[in-house]
């Protein structure tokens, strides 16, 4: 959670600083800059990613559309391909 000094800071106009995170899919580390804070905060975002960029790109490439279920994209494709042959 966007910690609430960081927020208070914010709204009086003082620096917010940038925070280290840990992807909860990858492991890695990223940076969550004060620049994605602020918009964050513009939004009424109040917690922090969960994953790094890259990750969050790979979730939403793999929407299956059959609600919330995410799938590989390679998968996607190769289930398509398979469909094809079929026919």
């Amino acid at each position: 959670m966007i910690d609430r000094q960081m927020k208070a800071r914010a709204d009086k106009g003082f620096p917010i600083e940038d925070k280290l995170l840990t992807c909860i899919d990858c492991g890695r580390d990223f940076v969550f800059t004060a620049g994605e804070t602020r918009f964050y905060l513009s939004k009424g975002l109040t917690l922090y990613p969960k994953r790094c960029p890259e990750c969050r790109r790979k979730r939403r490439l793999t929407i299956n559309r059959e609600g919330n279920q995410y799938k590989n994209i390679y998968e996607i494709l190769r289930e398509a391909r398979e469909e094809i042959r079929r026919w």
